[in-house]
């Protein structure tokens, strides 16, 4: 693995923790801890993505699984501009790694 690569891995690493760690930290302060249990989805800024976020919302929902629910959502801040999705649930939004953002070796998906 080449040095860009790998550096590269580890950004994308650090901000998918960092993510979590606002995630819970919002719950937290909020005093909204009544579980252990934190559920975290990714998706991105797209219609597809948007059905399949409000299934992960319901389903949480109607299961009645313990804890808070996150939508992950990655977008490019040209999609986030005209992004209509935003209030479907709980969302941390980060910068799209998967396309095209400068100095990013991408990557298949794995």
């Amino acid at each position: 693995m080449t040095r860009r690569a790998e550096a590269s891995r580890i950004e994308a690493s650090r901000v998918a923790r960092v993510g979590w760690l606002l995630a819970w930290a919002a719950c937290a302060t909020a005093g909204e801890m009544t579980s252990s249990v934190h559920t975290a989805f990714c998706a991105e800024c797209t219609a597809n993505f948007d059905w399949k976020s409000v299934g992960m919302y319901h389903s949480h929902r109607a299961s009645g699984m313990p804890g808070k629910i996150t939508r992950l959502l990655a977008c490019s801040p040209a999609q986030l501009l005209g992004y209509r999705g935003l209030e479907l649930g709980p969302t941390f939004v980060h910068q799209n790694y998967g396309t095209g953002v400068e100095g990013y070796d991408r990557s298949p998906t794995y």
